[in-house]
């Protein structure tokens, strides 16, 4: 448990993870249109008044990419028909483990991930439900990875639950839901490594940045080799995890700003005020049957 107090405070407080963290939400300001939110300081509309093209970018791309099903075959150079129908079992294989894992349920959704947090994560485990590996996507917001080189050395995964629903999960875990404890979040945090999966019950206050309590939850000696998490991410020139369109809310503040604008503008020609000169009885309001004398001596 204290292990893991050490990791999730080093990682949470990090430079490079609330850089990170910080342009996915700005990313996730774009997503839902809140454009006001993202540039307090620009006079913008508070709702969009152009079309949101991160939005449509995302669902776009990451469609069209989850509906191409390309199914791996590894043959060799030179292998004979025996060798290539092998090949074909084999691949045959890995897409039955892809479907029975419902891994092809998240799929669609990775693309998003990749593109809009610059990362997508895939946690792979066993139950008792299914004879088939499964597939869970872990959410690039609440993950805190270390790299050596360009492989995952380990990955952190933090996720903040009420405290009703972690007492209902985890009951051994005697959560208290009353008293003063209960102004505290619960976090549960997942520490994905070569060699282990350790998983920690974690109190904290000051907006998740102290642990007030640790509670181990469990650890799963997985014998594995590797870090049971698939993580991708996309490459970059200054190595930081960026999405493929964090650099499209200036764009996107201006247009609304100048049709916002334009709007206004045609708006007042449309709807132009009243002028009078040199007519004698202006004050009289315009009709069908108004009829405006002009000052002869004008």
């Amino acid at each position: 448990g204290e292990y893991m107090a050490r990791q999730y405070t080093s990682r949470v407080q990090a430079k490079k993870y609330t850089e990170w963290h910080s342009r996915i939400s700005e990313s996730d300001m774009l997503y839902t249109g809140d454009l006001t939110g993202r540039y307090p300081e620009l006079d913008l509309p508070t709702v969009p008044v152009v079309e949101n093209k991160f939005k449509n970018a995302i669902h776009d791309m990451s469609r069209l990419s989850a509906e191409a099903r390309p199914l791996p075959v590894f043959m060799k150079k030179g292998d004979s028909d025996k060798e290539s129908r092998k090949a074909l079992v084999r691949a045959s294989i890995v897409d039955t483990i892809w479907e029975m894992g419902y891994g092809s349920e998240i799929e669609e959704t990775l693309y998003m991930d990749v593109l809009g947090t610059g990362a997508m994560a895939c946690a792979l485990y066993y139950n008792d439900d299914s004879d088939y590996t499964q597939f869970m996507r872990l959410d690039p917001r609440y993950c805190f990875p270390t790299f050596k080189g360009n492989r995952v050395n380990d990955l952190l995964y933090v996720e903040t639950m009420d405290r009703k629903v972690a007492a209902l999960m985890y009951p051994e875990m005697n959560i208290t839901t009353e008293g003063k404890s209960r102004d505290n979040d619960v976090t549960i945090a997942t520490l994905y490594d070569k060699e282990v999966v350790a998983q920690a019950l974690l109190e904290t206050s000051g907006g998740g940045k102290k642990v007030q309590a640790a509670n181990k939850i469990s650890t799963w000696v997985h014998e594995l080799g590797c870090v049971p998490v698939a993580f991708v991410r996309l490459p970059t020139y200054d190595g930081a995890i960026r999405g493929l369109f964090d650099q499209l809310g200036g764009p996107m503040a201006i247009r609304n700003r100048v049709v916002s604008m334009l709007d206004e503008y045609l708006d007042s020609m449309v709807h132009a005020s009243f002028e009078s000169k040199n007519i004698l009885n202006d004050d009289v309001l315009p009709g069908p049957l108004t009829v405006y004398r002009h000052d002869p001596t004008a």
